[in-house]
């Protein structure tokens, strides 16, 4: 069916009917079929059915200026995927929070046991080196303290398990490290 501009072009009989029939028509179908409506008003929807391809449909609604794309609709999967953003469609197909997670490249969230997302206290005395535990790749945050308790500097970074991340004779350290590989 021809896409129709809602405009009534006859003006007396059955005409006017024909013309209100193809107009209903086209709203019913959200004015489907392969180029925009001649005659579009702000907040129009129309179905682009051979866009991308004949199979997976575009939903677009003008903007008084110009369409813009609200979807797709893959007319043989029975999928509507929305449009406004990568990142929408990744977290609404996830399966769960952690592949939500890692579709959208978030850091993994902190936890108490061994893996990624592992964090740890560092906590040690006077002259004893701040050592991270062994495996993996670490962000850590260390307070450096003197032996009278007072803060004497801070220092922060990423580096592998297993290194040494401060060590000055007359500093103790606390602070905490999570684990990012």
């Amino acid at each position: 069916m021809a896409l129709q501009d809602l405009g009534v072009s006859s003006p007396t009989g059955a005409a006017v009917g024909v013309d209100i029939s193809a107009a209903l028509a086209a709203v019913a179908r959200c004015h489907k079929g392969p180029s925009a409506p001649a005659s579009p008003q702000a907040g129009m929807l129309w179905l682009d059915d051979n866009t991308p391809s004949a199979s997976v449909w575009t939903l677009a609604q003008y903007s008084g200026v110009a369409w813009i794309t609200i979807g797709l609709l893959d007319t043989v999967a029975g999928t509507f995927t929305a449009a406004s953003s990568a990142i929408g469609a990744a977290l609404l197909r996830a399966a769960d929070a952690g592949a939500a997670r890692a579709a959208i490249a978030a850091s993994p969230l902190a936890q108490a046991g061994a893996g990624v997302g592992q964090v740890v206290s560092i906590s040690t005395t006077v002259g004893s080196a701040a050592v991270l535990p062994a495996g993996g790749i670490w962000e850590w945050f260390v307070v450096a303290r003197n032996a009278a308790g007072a803060v004497v500097g801070t220092d922060a970074g990423i580096a592998a398990g297993g290194a040494t991340i401060a060590s000055i004779a007359g500093e103790g350290y606390f602070g905490r490290a999570k684990r990012i590989a």
